[in-house]
């Protein structure tokens, strides 16, 4: 019986030539055989040699394990789980116009393997209506199409969701943990408002609705789809949260007009902790590629494509931030994992997470207005802006872009132009006309007003505007 494998092919330069595909085969003869199916033209003038060579040069998944192997070799002796994949060279196109031989290109050092497995499960979503003329952001050209014919149930699992999930790939969700990353509170307001909204006290319709959410996620219902369907149910009837299961799942997509087709306001999923969060995330980033390829031209707008994530983890219930912040998806969590078989005695931890409930209806109604200005913003503006570049650039930073001047009270606009301390929250900006000149913009938790004054009277410290 033939066994299948996931496989991506590359060039003798280690750059992924189409995106990853699922192979059946018997050896690994057949290997050669689709490969020559897949690449007409590019084998159409490859010698024996370079064909015999075709299949010999095989990277495993765990980056560890490089092998040449016979073309009499069985597949399923290779033992590759579905989270692995198996890549393999293809050779040079022989009818390139510049006729160039192998031996005559130009030495430039291959990526290593961890970096060229990383680039090829980037998933970076590259705006189709990009002009290749334009000067867009490596990460977002990077290798858009490499994982789309992988579901999302597949790269969830450790083995591969680890190569794009972490510094500098595709996805940053604190795992690994990165430290000194621009907090999502600051990447998008409806975040901030959210947090702020859970120090605040729940209605009486969040108190009702966690209430019977308790009764329903603490009862053997039979079936998963029967517990999803019932919370499901309880958020719309309390909470008027409801939620097209085809549009959470990512299995459907329209084009009407507006953003929030494309890309959904909220997303829920319902797993084992860890396999949960990382489903939705990579929901989100199918929902992101539909956004950015619709024809109004989102990614020209002033917008981080927000989306807050409902993870129901079997008796725990959790709260997250998604954005694109110019060069990859950022998650975070908002609160802290909830226990849903909290006492009923135990009423401030009810309270607080009721609040949290409340909270969610606020940034959903908020996100989903965002996504309205938006697309009306869009529909007057139908071309394609001149300021990406400026745009994207402005989504890796706060989107607190003005100030009240203590002197005279007045709104300062500005702009920032650079971080200055990779592990705090300092930044350069340029202040808007007519308050033209530079200024420092610094965020922190603890800060001491008179302290500073005094040392700004003393030369020591930039003026307080």
């Amino acid at each position: 019986m033939a066994t299948e494998i996931w496989c991506l092919f590359i060039d003798q330069d280690n750059n992924p030539v189409a995106s990853v595909i699922r192979v059946k085969a018997d050896y690994i003869a057949a290997l050669k055989e689709t490969v020559k199916e897949k690449f007409p033209k590019r084998l159409k003038d490859a010698s024996n040699n370079e064909l015999r060579e075709l299949v010999n040069t095989i990277v495993f998944s765990d980056i560890h394990n490089v092998v040449n192997l016979s073309s009499g070799k069985k597949v399923m002796d290779l033992e590759l789980r579905d989270d692995e994949l198996l890549l393999v060279q293809v050779p040079y196109d022989c009818n390139r116009s510049d006729k160039r031989k192998r031996g005559e290109e130009e030495e430039e050092e291959a990526p290593p393997q961890p970096k060229l497995l990383k680039t090829a499960i980037y998933g970076i979503m590259t705006p189709s209506s990009l002009s290749s003329d334009e000067e867009v952001p490596l990460q977002v050209k990077l290798l858009k199409t490499a994982i789309d014919n992988m579901t999302p149930s597949l790269l969830v699992r450790p083995g591969a969701f680890k190569y794009v999930s972490g510094p500098g790939r595709a996805i940053g969700s604190n795992f690994p943990f990165e430290p000194y990353t621009i907090p999502l509170v600051f990447l998008h307001e409806d975040f901030a408002i959210f947090k702020t909204r859970c120090e605040a006290a729940p209605s009486k319709r969040a108190i009702d609705c966690f209430d019977q959410l308790t009764y329903t996620s603490c009862s053997w219902l039979g079936s998963e789809l029967r517990r999803r369907e019932q919370i499901q149910s309880l958020l719309d009837e309390y909470l008027g949260l409801g939620l097209d299961r085809q549009k959470m799942m990512g299995t459907e997509f329209t084009t009407d007009g507006s953003l929030d087709t494309a890309m959904p306001i909220f997303i829920r999923e319902c797993k084992e902790p860890g396999d949960a969060l990382n489903i939705a995330i990579l929901y989100y980033r199918r929902f992101l590629i539909k956004a950015f390829e619709h024809p109004h031209h989102y990614y020209n707008y002033n917008t981080r494509i927000p989306c807050i994530i409902l993870v129901d983890m079997g008796m725990f219930l959790g709260f997250y931030g998604a954005v694109w912040d110019g060069t990859r998806v950022r998650v975070e969590s908002l609160t802290r994992p909830f226990d849903l078989t909290t006492h009923l005695l135990e009423r401030t931890a009810r309270l607080e997470i009721a609040s949290a409930l409340d909270a969610f209806v606020d940034a959903v109604k908020n996100i989903r207005a965002h996504y309205k200005s938006i697309t009306t913003e869009a529909k007057a503006n139908p071309d394609r802006s001149e300021h990406y570049n400026r745009i994207n650039k402005a989504r890796s930073y706060p989107f607190i872009t003005s100030y009240m001047d203590k002197d005279n009270d007045q709104a300062v606009n500005f702009t920032y132009t650079a971080r200055l301390h990779d592990e705090k929250l300092l930044f350069d900006s340029t202040l808007k006309e007519p308050n033209s000149g530079e200024c420092f913009i610094k965020f922190t938790q603890r800060y001491s007003e008179a302290a500073h004054i005094y040392l700004a009277s003393r030369g020591w410290a930039p003026r307080l505007r």
